[in-house]
């Protein structure tokens, strides 16, 4: 499995950046019209998933082209438990403790744009 860097570029990489920039630009035109986006709202919620999403999906499709996996194959491997099932469950513990303010409708505020700190508001 050794690829040159334009496959990698071209099939993956350019293509995530791409689509997390369309949804960033989608969520800055949306703020300046005043457009309710957010944790809480339905379409903020869709902006971070179909943004948060692009990684995965490019990747799938890099593994489908140039791996000839199937999407089962693609699956499968996503699902895989590799680590002892502690480290995941800590991993789920952490960021239920870290997005808290965001589920409970807290939201939360990033006071300095060079070190975020979440804090409830």
């Amino acid at each position: 499995m050794n690829y040159d860097n334009k496959k990698i570029y071209t099939a993956f990489l350019i293509p995530s950046l791409v689509q997390a920039l369309i949804v960033a630009i989608i969520a800055v035109i949306l703020n300046a019209v005043d457009a309710l986006i957010g944790y809480t709202s339905p379409i903020g919620l869709l902006l971070i998933a179909v943004g948060g999403i692009s990684t995965a999906f490019f990747g799938a499709r890099f593994q489908y082209k140039y791996n000839n996996k199937t999407i089962k194959d693609i699956v499968t491997d996503f699902l895989k438990i590799k680590q002892p099932v502690k480290f995941y469950i800590l991993i789920v513990l952490f960021l239920i403790i870290d997005f808290a303010a965001v589920i409970t409708g807290e939201g939360f505020v990033i006071e300095s744009p060079a070190m975020p700190l979440l804090k409830a508001r």
